[in-house]
């Protein structure tokens, strides 16, 4: 089971955002939207879901010494902050974990946190025991705060060190909303509820920084996959793996996942980052759930920065910023409204504007980013069609100080083009009726389409 994004339905002003579900709160009040319901409800009934969640068991306190092993190829580091509304989740999904385990190729490490119960690190261990965490706890840390990117460093840290690797992995696993950091409750990545805190697009940057480069960041959280986040970290990561929609309940299939490391551990890291963007779209596929993943080259980044500089400079130019604007709402976007598909906002923007040379940019754009940016891509059938892989930010209203000092909008024209395009305030509900959690597959998706609509007006 995992995360997926923002623990609250939310309106801001008369913004409709996909916000993510509560464990605790699933019987009462789950997110405005399926996507983020947990597949296995739909699939194989709520009661024995949840029952099963709650049902699993972890070992006590004990602190185990585990010797590190011989060199292994990988060493894949989890850092599973529970200690939210999502803290059952991340019990199972460590005791997914264990289908697989650590093996003599790879190193599977886990900071796990819940909620009033403090957090501990494991060196995660095969068993086939579906209902018991097994793996050997072998550091107690009491209760730091998870939402303090210090911590991640300091995990990332003590992995590396005492179970070093050729290569390395970190999997962010939590509630995310992509860069957002100033409009409440959207919060970055890895809220800890107990502190209040969470780490930021940039403090992202700082952890990794400290730590050290890595071969692939993943982020088993909602929204994470977009320019402004991966461009943040582009200099300490090979490749990213995240989504650009919210992810359902289950996240990551991690016991499928860390096979498929295994199995391509002498393998480059480009194919394990595809196989497992490929396990993620094998495993939504059987359900109805709407669902994205992609895996992103870093090292293209600062090129198709320049391209899009290029491009937001023809655009501040461009005298019809009303046409620019309707391309913005017709654009495939996400629970966050203002999260538009890169290539498909570069198709739209052609389209509308009619200029010739926006046009032939937005074409450089799509092409470099299908050739050299993104590596592997899923998009569920659930999905609409335009979901390429990588999103960036187009909001309604001018940017914030806080976007601006990321290092994407220091390096680029991008954020004084979405500042010159005109205020845009979405009309109301336009009839979309909620049919509440529990309705079907088939009657979320249609409220979904809906709102769709409603925001392309």
């Amino acid at each position: 089971m995992g995360p997926r994004t923002l623990p609250h339905a939310v309106r801001t002003g008369n913004t409709v955002y996909m916000m993510m579900k509560s464990l605790s709160t699933l019987a009462l009040s789950l997110s405005l939207f399926a996507p983020c319901l947990p597949a296995a409800a739909f699939d194989t009934g709520l009661d024995a879901f949840i029952s099963g969640l709650e049902g699993i068991t972890v070992p006590p306190a004990t602190v185990t010494a585990v010797k590190a092993p011989a060199m292994a190829e990988w060493t894949v580091m989890v850092f599973v902050n529970g200690k939210n509304d999502l803290a059952s989740f991340g019990k199972a999904d460590l005791n997914e974990m264990e289908e697989a385990g650590s093996t003599s190729r790879v190193n599977v490490v886990a900071e796990l946190g819940v909620f009033k119960e403090g957090v501990k690190r494991y060196f995660v261990t095969r068993d086939e025991d579906p209902s018991r965490i097994t793996s050997p706890v072998v550091k107690d840390l009491g209760s730091p705060d998870m939402g303090s990117w210090e911590e991640l460093a300091d995990f990332s840290l003590w992995a590396r060190e005492n179970y070093p690797a050729r290569r390395y992995m970190l999997i962010v696993w939590n509630h995310g909303s992509g860069w957002v950091t100033d409009k409440p409750p959207s919060k970055g990545i890895s809220y800890d509820d107990e502190t209040g805190n969470h780490i930021s697009t940039p403090e992202l940057r700082k952890a990794m920084e400290k730590a050290g480069k890595i071969d692939i960041l993943a982020m088993d959280a909602c929204l994470m996959q977009m320019m402004e986040v991966a461009y943040e970290v582009k200099d300490l990561a090979g490749l990213i793996v995240a989504s650009e929609e919210t992810e359902p309940g289950e996240g990551y299939p991690y016991g499928e996942m860390l096979k498929t490391i295994d199995s391509l551990a002498a393998r480059t890291s480009e194919k394990v980052a595809r196989g497992m963007v490929k396990d993620y779209g094998d495993f939504y596929s059987k359900t109805s759930r709407r669902a994205t993943q992609s895996a992103v080259r870093t090292a293209a980044l600062p090129g198709l920065a320049v391209l899009l500089d290029s491009w937001a400079e023809a655009a501040l130019s461009f005298p019809a910023k009303d046409k620019l604007r309707k391309a913005g709402n017709g654009a495939a976007f996400y629970a966050i409204d203002e999260y538009k598909d890169l290539p498909d906002f570069m198709t739209k923007a052609a389209l509308e504007s009619g200029d010739p040379v926006l046009a032939e940019r937005g074409r450089a754009i799509a092409a470099y980013i299908s050739k050299n940016v993104v590596a592997a891509n899923y998009s569920s059938a659930a999905m609409p069609a335009g979901s390429n892989g990588l999103s960036i930010y187009v909001p309604r209203s001018p940017t914030s100080p806080r976007y601006k000092a990321l290092r994407f909008a220091a390096d680029t024209r991008w954020d004084e083009f979405v500042d010159s395009l005109p205020r845009y305030t979405p009309p109301a509900s336009g009839g979309c009726v909620n049919p509440g959690p529990w309705a079907s597959p088939e009657e979320q998706e249609e409220y979904f389409d809906c709102v769709m609509l409603l925001y392309r007006r």
